[in-house]
């Protein structure tokens, strides 16, 4: 009786799960090499680059606080980037340096005490600064240490003239205007984007320069630069955060894209790879049936643009079948194996095609030969095959193995087809085989009788390998990233996807950073009510109200709202923050406050860098603010009026430097989702690709049943588990009777419908019995039958006997029947038994042992099963 088996199968491919074959195992025989390197079946992908690379993420999401790669990756990270940093660099350099140089004149009535000095100090400097660019834009090869460095040294240069200035100038305005040292770090961390290592050192050799060089000389002026140190510090402070950050997404961003080029790399060799095997003959090792349709379906494609004629060979071994009743399947393989290699070397002299066409046929496609040179091909091929004195004593031509070939050429139109050059081909080949075989015979060039001509069919549904390309969302992707992402939005559904992909971050981004601002207007308003002492009152109640009305307005961004609606109300909590704060400033008539009022580029400064909401909300209260500080804040003195000039400029400056750094970000944020979401598509398309061509490669591309190559694969591993679970293993092999004369009489167009239905029963009686069919060549499939005992296996043989004989395919020719009918030959053997064996010869012994059991049901009569004598269980 049948045994259970315990034989688990892949979910995916409804294949036993195997282990892993060795490298090198190609399920070939060793016999026959093929004629590509070796490189071992498709089991996976080799993870060590992306492993790596895995690796090194996951280091830099670890504790380790450092922006740092190893050497060689630090190298091709900067390598990589070099050419976007310098010129970003530049670009940053030269509006740094032009707003250097514009601010001379306010400076001569900012400064007047050593106005005369001021043009000494900052021309030259500006000159040196416009040279040292040119000249470092001019260098070929430079390293990017030039351009952060001088970046750094301009920074330097611009700060050491403020606080210079402070200290030189005895005018209240010089100590007012020294403020203007907090736009310093914000331009190199947020605008710049300098590295981390190079931002660090410079921001805080301007903050201690400036806190340890800048004093008031009067209580007012020590009153100014106390909150003066406030705001540079905190400045400087949240810029170095926010340098910090932008440069260690953009490193893990750098990991992410190189792991999705190392997968994505080897994604592809796996498709070659997978293409060539799902090309390929898993016995022979030259091109199979699925190459033929792909080539030729491409030729008549591309008609018009090659006009040159197509020969082509169809070679038949003659009188296969009694090679292999004679000799067996094993030594078949062999022949059939030593055969293709001539074939494929004769093909590869005229520049041809060698592909195995079904069992012991096969073709050969010669493009811009004409009739009479397709005929000395087959002429040629004829020798070289006999004169490998092959043996075979069944032979009725010669005792050596022996090839009839039929020669045609045609010139590709859209009046004919591919199948009407094989039939001209099969035409003469059955000449040649009426002649005696050993021969070949071919048609003359235009010679196609009106009976060969086979009408064109619509075209064959395409390969995967063809169907498969960029998709529709792929091509936008790409349309997208070459225009860079200047506009900041994307088409809608996009636009939806790219929301959605942040919903639940920016809800925490802007409620975390909403929190840190109100303490930080907290503090700044408190220190605000020493500066300006007559508008204390107010300054409490802002202080107050404000703090409680910006806690409750970020509760709101917790209700179940979309994701701009979020971005609206921080927004709009920024722009009433702003509005009231220099409405309240602008009441005070005291000196100091005036000094006192550029905090409030803190506050769009939460929204365009901290917040990093997108420019189309950030811009609301960075202009209100702006605007409000334009038509609110007015000076009671001529001193008065240059201090809010001074500020104003600062304050819509550093505005502007905001909203530059805003739109920069929001550009490189949206750029990398599109660059996630392209890696994201190409690896379903390559999987996909993959998955399919896996199959392809495995599948028979005549009757879809698996084969040679995962026949041998299927037993191996069948072979394995039953060894270790102490199960049997059965095989059947089966035979379509009399198949040859089938086709000489009615051809291979309806040789091959034939074909397909007995495929189509087998499959469906193995699939009843959860065995493994396969096609493993020309006439004859098997099925593996994992648990199965002999008496179980001759059932399921007679089954499907009966089944093959219901179809009533007529064969007038057939000995056994007037339909077309089958010989099973089944056979069971127990790995565990097999002592001293090793798997390989045990697996060669049961095939062995079913291949003699097939051929005595031939000897008695034909469409019939018999079990092996040999070992059955």
């Amino acid at each position: 009786m049948r045994r259970d088996s315990t034989t688990t199968l892949d979910r995916r491919t409804h294949r036993p799960a195997r282990p892993s074959p060795d490298a090198g195992d190609t399920g070939v025989p060793a016999a026959f090499e093929p004629p590509w390197p070796n490189q071992g079946p498709v089991t996976g992908l080799d993870a060590h680059a992306a492993s790596a690379l895995d690796a090194q993420a996951e280091s830099l999401r670890g504790p380790s606080p450092w922006l740092r790669f190893p050497t060689e990756l630090e190298a091709a990270f900067h390598d990589d980037s070099l050419s976007a940093r310098k010129r970003h660099l530049l670009l940053c350099s030269l509006l740094g340096i032009l707003a250097f140089a514009g601010a001379a004149g306010l400076d001569q009535r900012l400064l007047p005490d050593i106005q005369h000095l001021l043009p000494l100090v900052r021309w030259p400097l500006v000159v040196a600064m416009l040279l040292s660019l040119a000249l470092a834009h001019r260098v070929n090869g430079a390293r990017y240490h030039l351009a952060e460095a001088l970046t750094s040294a301009y920074a330097l240069m611009v700060a050491g003239v403020i606080i210079w200035s402070a200290s030189a100038s005895h005018a209240l305005t010089a100590v007012t205007h020294s403020v203007a040292i907090f736009a310093i770090p914000v331009y190199l961390c947020v605008v710049a984007l300098q590295r981390f290592c190079y931002a660090a050192p410079t921001t805080l050799a301007c903050l201690l320069g400036y806190s340890l060089l800048v004093n008031g000389r009067t209580p007012d002026e020590q009153l100014i630069v106390a909150e003066n140190l406030k705001m540079v510090w905190l400045s400087g402070l949240f810029a170095l955060l926010a340098n910090y950050l932008f440069e260690r997404n953009e490193r893990m961003a750098y990991l992410l894209r190189r792991q999705d080029d190392a997968r994505r790399g080897q994604l592809e060799q796996l498709r070659n790879r997978l293409r060539r095997q799902s090309m390929v003959d898993g016995l022979t090792g030259i091109n199979n049936r699925r190459f033929l349709d792909h080539w030729l379906g491409k030729v008549w494609a591309q008609r018009d643009q090659h006009r040159e004629p197509l020969g082509l060979l169809v070679i038949d071994v003659d009188f296969f079948k009694a090679y292999n009743d004679h000799y067996g399947h094993v030594q078949g393989d062999l022949c059939l194996q030593h055969v293709a290699r001539i074939v494929s070397s004769v093909a590869q002299g005229y520049q041809g095609h060698a592909v195995r066409f079904g069992g012991e046929e096969f073709v050969v496609m010669l493009p811009g030969c004409s009739a009479a040179q397709a005929l000395r091909a087959g002429q040629e091929l004829c020798r070289a095959v006999s004169g490998a004195n092959l043996p075979h004593r069944a032979s009725g031509a010669i005792p050596v193995v022996s090839v009839s070939v039929g020669a045609a050429s045609m010139l590709p139109s859209a009046s004919d087809s591919p199948q009407a050059l094989i039939a001209l081909a099969d035409t003469a080949l059955y000449d040649a085989k009426h002649k005696g075989r050993n021969r070949a015979c071919g048609i003359a060039d235009g010679a196609i009788a009106a009976p060969l001509r086979v009408r064109p069919q619509a075209s064959a549904p395409a390969e995967p390998l063809d169907r498969i390309g960029p998709s529709e969302r792929e091509r936008q992707i790409d349309t997208l990233l070459e225009s860079q992402g200047r506009w900041l939005v994307f088409p809608p559904v996009l636009e939806r996807v790219y929301e959605a992909s942040r919903r639940r971050l920016r809800q925490w981004q802007l409620f975390i950073i909403g929190m840190l601002g109100v303490g930080v207007f907290y503090v700044l308003a408190e220190g605000g009510l020493n500066l300006a002492p007559d508008i204390i009152q107010p300054l409490q109640a802002l202080q107050r109200d404000f703090t409680l009305g910006l806690v409750a307005a970020l509760l709101l961004l917790w209700l179940p709202i979309r994701t701009w609606q979020r971005e609206l109300v921080f927004a709009m909590c920024a722009t009433t923050l702003g509005v009231f704060a220099v409405h309240v400033i602008s009441r005070s008539t005291t000196l100091t406050v005036y000094s006192y009022s550029v905090v409030v580029f803190l506050i769009p400064a939460f929204s365009t860098i901290g917040a990093r909401q997108p420019i189309w909300f950030s811009w609301m209260p960075s202009v209100t603010t702006v605007v409000a500080y334009l038509w609110l804040m007015e000076g009671q003195s001529p001193i008065g009026e240059l201090i809010v000039q001074d500020t104003s400029i600062m304050l819509t400056h550093s505005v502007l430097l905001s909203l530059f750094g805003c739109y920069t970000l929001e550009r490189r944020a949206r750029t990398a989702f599109l660059l996630r979401l392209k890696g994201k598509q190409q690896r379903r398309s390559l999987r996909a690709m993959s998955i399919q061509l896996q199959a392809m490669a495995m599948t028979d591309a005549l009757t879809g049943l698996s084969n040679r190559r995962q026949f041998d694969l299927d037993m191996e591993t069948c072979w394995e588990h039953a060894r270790q679970h102490h199960e049997t293993v059965s095989l059947l092999l089966i035979d379509v009777d009399c198949f040859k004369r089938y086709n000489d009489a009615h051809g291979h167009v309806q040789g091959d419908q034939c074909l397909r239905q007995i495929g189509e029963l087998i499959l469906h009686h193995a699939g009843l019995a959860q065995g493994l069919p396969a096609r493993i060549g020309g006439e004859e499939f098997g099925i593996i039958l994992p648990g199965w005992d002999t008496h179980d296996s001759l059932v399921l043989g007679e089954q499907l006997c009966r089944a093959v004989l219901a179809q009533g395919i007529t064969h007038g020719q057939s000995s056994a029947a007037p339909v077309v009918t089958v010989s099973i030959g089944a056979a069971t053997l127990l790995p565990a038994s097999q002592a001293g064996a090793t798997p390989a010869q045990g697996q060669r012994q049961l095939l062995s042992q079913a291949d003699e059991a097939l051929y005595r049901a031939k000897a008695n009569g034909r469409n019939r099963v018999m079990a092996a004598t040999w070992a059955v269980i």
